[in-house]
């Protein structure tokens, strides 16, 4: 009795879903000890193996039917299985049950038959998806904090919705070309207006063609292409946000709020203005990050240790609830829910700010407080918010005229009376 079994090569040890493997064929006769397997010269993300996803495959479906190329390969190894199965049959009227080897058969058996030059012909010219998972592998193989990898699978998906929108799921590397760049803009443009979704903003839609452009140099990298089929991408990009930076008198509003149903979120909000985290840092804030006067705290985002010091304010919130692990801790997604209530009821919402209150705007108050009232040295107000260059600090402070006036005064400048 033969058995003919496919399998991805290195799938036990592969801890990355995405990552495409070999799969390889492996004869087995009943009573004899499996012979050594081979490769079909076929290979598909470890996601896209049925025996990866815990799900037994229909007959003759190996890969998910979903994956772009799953028919082809499904039909080819169907054919390599049927062919080894002909073999066998012809080699039962030949000789006896005993006689019969894997070297026999393996004698029968021609890995160059037509159907597999083909494919080797074909896959000569990878295909656009092909080129994006390399990319993305590549990139993941770095080290990247868990948020990073979302956006890249984010990008990887959009891209994905737009091919088979599009119907060019199949499309290769060598005809991706300006035209196709400008369509995927517009589309972008269009998820956009459907979906009303502020993420879909100029920048947004840029990091995804820096994504395709980026495999169009990995493909011109490994010789995929002979040459860059697009030349430079002049990429217009929205005006950066001005920080979100709450007034002594505005924090004040919210600190003085008294309403008992939203007395967790205001807390948060006090907390987090008057430290800088971010929220995803706050979450994960024990009392072991408590030392001394101050905090010490590995940011999510990017393992950069952050050192605010322990106000007043923050060690109130603290003994109201016992420790730092009894913390209100809500969902985010709830927490700014509850800020535009907050906002809203003490004077704090779109037409006084120009926005709403989110988690974000407590660590631009936070920085720019630093900056502005308590006139924090910008290396200092680096290493306080967890940044690792002052570069950044730029994004999160708003310079007020009062921090104007006093580096100028501490520089002895004398002014017109």
């Amino acid at each position: 009795m033969l058995k003919v079994q496919f399998f991805l090569r290195g799938a036990k040890k592969c801890a990355n879903p995405s990552q495409n493997l070999s799969i390889y064929c492996q004869l087995e006769i009943e009573g004899l000890k499996q012979d050594t397997p081979f490769s079909t010269e076929y290979r598909v993300p470890l996601s896209e193996w049925w025996n990866y996803r815990q799900i037994s495959s229909p007959n003759g479906q190996w890969v998910n039917p979903d994956y772009y190329t799953a028919e082809n390969i499904n039909r080819s190894l169907q054919k390599i299985e049927r062919t080894f199965f002909d073999i066998m049959e012809v080699l039962y009227l030949m000789h006896t049950p005993e006689d019969i080897t894997y070297k026999m058969i393996r004698e029968h058996y021609d890995p160059n038959s037509q159907h597999i030059r083909d494919f080797k012909k074909e896959k000569k010219v990878k295909s656009f998806i092909e080129v994006l998972d390399e990319v993305i592998a590549k990139k993941l193989k770095k080290r990247m904090a868990k948020n990073t990898i979302k956006t890249y699978h984010s990008r990887k998906n959009n891209i994905l919705a737009f091919l088979k929108k599009t119907k060019s799921l199949d499309i290769k590397i060598d005809k991706i070309r300006y035209s196709f760049i400008e369509t995927f803009e517009e589309w972008m443009e269009q998820q956009r207006n459907k979906d009303k979704a502020d993420k879909y903003c100029r920048n947004y839609i840029n990091k995804h063609i820096t994504l395709i452009r980026q495999c169009l140099d990995h493909a011109v990298d490994r010789e995929y292409i002979n040459a860059m089929p697009i030349g430079k991408l002049n990429l217009e990009y929205d005006a950066p946000k001005e920080p979100h930076y709450l007034l002594p008198e505005q924090r004040q509003k919210i600190i003085d709020c008294k309403i008992k149903k939203v007395e967790q979120v205001r807390d948060i909000a006090v907390f987090l203005m008057f430290t800088g985290f971010s929220y995803i840092d706050y979450m994960e804030l024990t009392s072991n990050h408590l030392i001394g006067e101050g905090f010490k705290k590995a940011r999510h985002k990017t393992g950069i240790f952050a050192f605010p010091p322990l106000l007043p304010e923050v060690e109130m919130i603290i003994k109201k609830y016992g420790s730092i692990e009894e913390l209100p801790r809500l969902d985010d997604k709830e927490v700014n829910e509850q800020l535009k209530f907050l906002g809203a009821y003490v004077g704090l919402h779109q037409e006084t700010l120009g926005y709403e209150l989110s988690t974000q705007d407590f660590r631009d108050t936070f920085c720019s407080m630093m900056e502005n009232e308590f006139m924090v040295e910008g290396r200092t107000l680096m290493h306080m918010m967890g940044h690792s260059t002052m570069k950044q600090i730029a994004t999160y402070s708003r310079m007020m005229p009062t921090r104007i006036l006093h580096d100028l005064k501490k520089q002895k400048v004398e002014f017109l009376k």
